[in-house]
This record gives structure tokens, C-alpha cells and sequence, in this order.
């Protein structure tokens, strides 16, 4: 990392957006009410919409701006485009229906500058259409301090894309996110892998980000399709990082244990103890 201050950094935020307008208002301002100020918020648009260009332009702050993209269907493009255009030293997405805590960026700069990490996220907590927690055990808790690839790997998943900040350099050193359609609501993911392979994390367990579950949520799916884009998911992920065969085949088990206990509360009770031991 550089040697400027924390107050110094500038932090690019990128916002991916479609259609969700009255999410999107509230996420610009829960964004803007950070207590760390040096930011450039770009807004990107999946399809050019005049209403979010609209939101924008009405906040009258010249740190946020609207870009869009050809509508793909999926956030990996709008999120690339945000990247290419990006200034800042470091880096963060939010999705337009997801909220930050105000001292977000203040607690994760300077533990991202601090170490030598490519990366910072924090724990989060699950909230409805109305902002309103979620009843949610904390399956999160034992990830704290030093992350790397394989925890994530091995884990259901414990990185909240809007809880984390990166650096440029990890950036610039592990490229932009997969488009490929096939990774619909997993590109995510496969980019923190990406990033985690290239660069030590740390996971900061303060429940910092508040992640909106509601009808059109890009997650909300049956059982049966989860599991098929995952296996997609896992197979591509091959390709990209070094999985031996066993840690393959560990991890096909457990989306096939997964996909059993769905719907009956004990079973999925006891996949969340096997996962948060790894």
C-alpha cells in the first residue's frame, strides 16, 4: 500500500444499478454519510435508465456520477465499466438495494493500510425490503483476522461483495470480474477468490453492511437451480485456481449435503456448524 494517510485515501465506490430506484436513493445516502468524505461514487447503470441519471444529478454532489452500460442482465459489466473508470487508490463495490454503515471506511482503511493485505471486508447482517434485521445466527464469527482463498473456498460463502474495500494494486494485479453469463450471482465470489489467491485478506468481524433480501434480490432462487449454478461455478473455478482433487470433491459434498437439508431446519442447523468449522 502507499504511505498516505487514511484520511488521505480516495475511495472509489461503484455502484451497479437497475431499476431499483427507491433502494438505490437510500443506498446513495447511507454511501454519502460516511464519516470517511474522500470519495467518487460512480453509479452504472445496467441499460441507460433516466430516472437513476435523474437521482443522480438531483443529489447535486460532485463526488457521485451516472455511467451506464449496454444492458447485460448481470452486475460483472456495469461493475467493470465502474472499475475501468475508476481514480481511486482503493476500491469498493455496493449494490443499489444494499446499505453501509457510516464508519465503514473508517474502520477498514487503516486496517487495509496497516497490513499487507489486498483486501478488507467485514461480517454484515441480514436485513428485509424495509431495512428491518433479519433473525440470523452469526455463522460468520469464526472468520476473523487473516483470510486467504481456501477458507472461501471451503466456506458457503462469508464475503458480502458490499462489505469489501481493495486496492488498486490487487486490481491491477488480478484484472476485472468474469462476464460470462454462466456465473450469474457467483461472479462475486469468483473474483474474491481471484483476489484472495493473489493477495492475503483480512475479515474484520463487525457487522458493518447491511445486505437486503427481498423479492428481486438476484439471489432468491429454488434449491435445485442454487445447486446446479454452483456446481456450474465450482467447475469454472478449476480453471482459474490451484484445487486439488480432493478439495474438489470435499466441496462437491457439501453442495450435495446442501441441497439435501434444504427445507428441514435441523439438518441445515448442523451444515451451518460443519461449514463455520471449515
Amino acid at each position: 500500500m502507499n504511505n498516505a494517510s487514511a484520511q488521505d485515501q480516495l475511495v472509489s465506490v461503484i455502484i451497479s444499478a437497475y431499476k431499483r430506484h427507491d433502494y438505490l436513493a437510500v443506498t446513495l445516502r447511507s454511501i454519502l454519510a460516511q464519516t470517511h468524505a474522500n470519495l467518487e461514487v460512480l453509479v452504472v447503470a445496467d441499460g441507460h435508465d433516466p430516472l437513476i441519471e435523474s437521482l443522480v444529478r438531483d443529489l447535486e454532489d460532485p463526488r457521485v456520477g451516472y455511467y451506464f452500460t449496454e444492458h447485460a442482465g448481470f452486475p460483472a459489466v456495469p461493475r467493470n465499466e465502474g472499475l475501468r473508470r475508476a481514480t481511486g487508490q482503493l476500491l469498493a463495490f455496493c449494490d443499489d438495494d444494499d446499505l453501509w454503515d457510516a464508519t465503514k471506511l473508517e474502520v477498514q482503511i487503516p486496517v487495509l493500510l496497516a497490513g499487507n493485505y489486498g483486501m478488507c471486508t467485514t461480517d454484515f447482517r441480514y436485513v428485509d425490503q424495509d431495512g428491518q434485521a433479519l433473525p440470523d445466527e452469526d455463522w460468520h464469527a469464526k472468520y476473523f483476522g487473516e483470510i486467504d482463498w481456501k477458507m472461501l473456498f471451503h466456506s458457503m460463502g462469508f464475503v458480502c461483495n458490499a462489505a469489501v474495500l481493495f486496492s488498486r494494486e490487487v486490481y491491477e494485479r488480478v484484472g476485472e470480474l468474469n462476464e460470462d453469463p454462466q456465473l450469474r450471482a457467483h461472479e462475486d465470489t469468483e473474483y474474491w477468490l481471484r483476489v484472495l489467491h493473489a493477495a492475503n485478506g483480512y475479515f474484520i468481524p463487525q457487522q458493518l453492511v447491511s445486505y437486503r433480501v427481498h423479492q428481486g434480490s438476484i439471489q432468491k432462487n429454488s434449491a435445485w437451480r442454487v445447486f446446479q449454478s454452483r456446481v456450474v461455478f465450482h467447475r469454472s473455478l478449476r480453471r482459474t485456481l490451484p484445487i486439488t482433487h480432493n478439495d474438489y470433491w470435499r466441496k462437491y459434498a457439501k453442495l450435495w449435503f446442501h441441497l439435501l437439508c434444504d427445507g428441514w431446519s435441523p439438518a441445515k442447523r448442523l451444515l451451518k456448524r460443519m461449514q463455520s468449522r471449515g
